[in-house]
């Protein structure tokens, strides 16, 4: 089978983690599950939604992805939370003027 440059340069970065120096096996899982050292945004809703806008304005994100931390309930209280703290600062649309998934995707 042939190799997968980017599964591997996953692994590759991933047991390699700590300044270029091998990690256990239980480091590695515990880096993959902790968001494979990406950054790890915790506070209270408005200073997560700060953190988030530091990242797109200074960092030049154009998305995030969530990672379930706890189940149940921890995108909800994301949504419940996070998600009016950025509505009320203009950084999340608060309606959706299209019909489709696709249109809604696209809308900027």
């Amino acid at each position: 089978m042939p190799a997968v440059p980017g599964i591997q340069s996953l692994v590759e970065s991933i047991i390699h983690a700590e300044n270029g120096e091998l990690v256990t096996v239980a480091e590695a899982a515990m880096i993959y599950a902790q968001g494979m050292g990406m950054p790890v945004l915790v506070g209270t809703p408005a200073s997560i939604a700060d953190q988030l806008e530091t990242c797109a304005d200074e960092g030049g994100a154009d998305g995030f992805v969530l990672i379930a931390t706890y189940t149940p309930g921890c995108f909800e209280e994301f949504v419940d939370m996070v998600v009016p703290e950025l509505q009320r600062r203009g950084r999340l649309r608060t309606e959706y003027t299209s019909s489709t998934l696709r249109e809604h995707l696209l809308e900027q």
